[in-house]
């Protein structure tokens, strides 16, 4: 069966366990979330999800997919903050370096 899933993420890097492709990265309720296809009878893969703000340094941008940028309120900002969501997968067992 299919279904929806939602991962909450933080800023940095996150490994995820994910049976399914991410389809989008939001903000609900001031928090990071990914959303994916979560296939019961798919094989179960480690996905690297990586959330960067805009001029942050990146090593693993030949690596990874641009899932979509986010944008968090920060009231010393006045127009927020903007993060950049990348994900590298790998299977399970795999070094994702």
């Amino acid at each position: 069966m299919k279904s929806i899933y939602k991962y909450g993420i933080g800023i940095g890097e996150t490994i995820l366990t994910m049976r399914g492709r991410i389809l989008s990265a939001g903000v609900q309720d001031g928090s990071i979330m990914i959303w994916a296809v979560h296939d019961d009878t798919a094989l179960a893969r480690q996905v690297r999800v990586s959330v960067m703000g805009t001029g942050w340094s990146f090593v693993n941008a030949s690596e990874s997919d641009f899932v979509g940028t986010v944008f968090l309120s920060w009231p010393p900002s006045p127009t927020g903050l903007a993060f950049h969501v990348f994900a590298t997968v790998g299977m399970i067992g795999e070094e994702l370096s």
